[in-house]
């Protein structure tokens, strides 16, 4: 009985050494190597005296001689079809004129950035990146990863942001990844609201819980809208953005009603809504109304009424739950 034991358990461990071999586990071969972006999206900025670091990977087992090209497109993308008249400040003291206007149209349909126009770009950071020196990144067993530098073009005007996309080519050595295109964005930083976009901190009283602060972020609207901005978190602790409407003499700001500012698990949602007066049950501002705001010269924000985050059921209805209310006067200071 103790011989078959023995003998039992031997055969186990040879069975399970050759169940072993038939389960290698897998290996990352040579002709596995390939090439790609580290990021598939990028930002530079007009008044940006640093360049932008565009990161490119060759990813192998022990580090190959391999290259790759690529090349840069211009990409629009689809806004509003509106044409934004500028006007230039002019000064000639020749003429003893102090200044005049003259008005420049800019169609904002015309999203592509052009090089040389919109940006210039380097594949040496040493290099002078007012020009180009190559298109042709390079990886060897000991550099396995090579860079694109970008730097934009400022200007003294608006004209929105424009757009590329650099998209890698004929790799030697290696194969392509999946990560083979980068979008790049060249933000304007001439933007109209320009004065009030940043962090802001803010500072107001919770009808719950006393005198409240936290910091928040304002930005221009993605799609293009020149007088709209996003606000995150308006309010404390809420995931979501809330857009806000500027006036053209940039001294107001309406933030609408009954924007959702987060949703729960079970279904719930939580809701912008706000009062003329807090203390007066029939000042509850209606949907389609706003929250109105004040700007001043400087970006400072008065929030005029009262407002914060309600509690509505799966269903859409309140609940008379709220998560927090900030009484009328919440200040943001830009930072």
């Amino acid at each position: 009985m103790k011989l078959r034991n023995i003998l039992f358990g031997v055969l186990s461990v040879a069975f399970l050494l050759v169940g072993c071999e038939k389960n290698e586990l897998p290996t990352f071969k040579a002709s596995d190597s390939f090439i790609a972006f580290t990021s598939s999206t990028a930002t530079v900025t007009e008044n940006d005296s640093n360049l932008v670091k565009i990161e490119v990977l060759c990813s192998s087992l022990d580090g190959i001689d391999a290259s790759v090209e690529f090349e840069i497109v211009p990409r629009a993308i689809k806004i509003d079809s509106t044409v934004l008249k500028i006007e230039i400040m002019h000064a000639t003291i020749a003429d003893s004129i102090i200044g005049y206007k003259d008005s420049v149209v800019y169609d904002t349909t015309d999203t592509g950035a052009k090089e040389g126009v919109h940006f210039t770009f380097s594949t040496n950071c040493l290099a002078d990146p007012a020009f180009t020196d190559s298109n042709k990144l390079v990886f060897t067993k000991k550099q396995y990863s090579d860079t694109i530098y970008i730097k934009a073009i400022d200007n003294d005007y608006f004209a929105g942001d424009t757009y590329f996309t650099i998209n890698l080519k004929n790799a030697q050595g290696a194969n392509l990844g999946a990560s083979k295109s980068c979008e790049v964005t060249v933000a304007d930083d001439e933007h109209p609201l320009a004065f009030m976009l940043g962090t802001f901190g803010a500072q107001g009283e919770s009808y719950f819980n006393g005198a409240t602060i936290w910091d928040l972020t304002i930005t221009k609207d993605p799609d293009g809208d020149l007088n709209k901005v996003w606000i995150q978190p308006f309010v404390s602790g809420m995931p979501r953005s809330v857009y806000g409407i500027v006036n053209e003499d940039k001294t107001e700001l309406k933030i609408p009603v009954r924007q959702v500012l987060g949703l729960y698990s079970d279904g719930r949602k939580a809701t912008l809504d706000g009062f003329r007066d807090i203390y007066n049950d029939d000042d509850v501002i209606p949907e389609g109304e706003f929250i109105n705001a004040t700007i001043a010269p400087d970006a400072t924000i008065t929030i005029v009424d009262a407002y914060g985050s309600q509690i509505y059921s799966a269903e859409g209805v309140g609940s008379n739950s709220w998560n927090d209310i900030y009484l009328n006067g919440v200040t943001l200071k830009k930072k």
